[in-house]
């Protein structure tokens, strides 16, 4: 899959500035929960979707037990507003930053505005091995180019969704 961010999606859908890769969806009927809303689990598998296609894009495809890859360490999502059967979206993917192992993702759900975003904490995983391992260079450079800054430091950060203290991951 690749990038379908156009000018006229970002406008039609309203898309705040600073999302650079987004793909389009449909909502499906087995999508929706008992109240006939796309249900919560909908918008994390977009998220998933959105990362394996921005990842292939970087030039890293789907992972198999011999080829490292993300493995999440945390997920989070804040919903704005409804969506239902039928409902054309953009789920927005960009990495905010990375470091020797690990990176974060940022996701939103557009339709006419802001539905759903979303975030990330990825570990680079060789699940053969069952150990995280240092991301290739390549990836590195590719998310610089998204505007992802390394993060060396064991700091405490904030995370931007809850407001919940955590220790940085990135240096791990």
């Amino acid at each position: 899959m690749m990038n379908e961010l156009t000018p006229a999606l970002i406008a039609e859908h309203q898309i705040e500035a600073g999302w650079h890769f987004g793909l389009t969806a449909q909502a499906r009927w087995s999508d929706l929960d008992g109240f006939s809303h796309v249900s919560h689990r909908t918008h994390l598998v977009w998220f998933e979707e959105a990362r394996n296609a921005y990842l292939a894009a970087l030039g890293f495809p789907l992972v198999s037990a011999d080829v490292p890859g993300p493995v999440i360490r945390e997920l989070a999502c804040s919903y704005e507003r409804s969506l239902g059967f039928g409902d054309g979206v953009v789920i927005t993917a960009r990495t905010v930053w990375f470091g020797r192992t690990s990176f974060g993702m940022d996701y939103a759900v557009w339709r006419q505005g802001l539905v759903a975003r979303g975030n990330a904490i990825c570990i680079w995983f060789h699940n053969r091995a069952s150990s995280k391992v240092p991301l290739p260079l390549a990836l590195c450079d590719g998310m610089r180019l998204d505007g992802a800054a390394f993060r060396s430091t064991q700091a405490p950060r904030e995370s931007r969704l809850f407001g919940l203290s955590q220790t940085n991951p990135a240096a791990a």
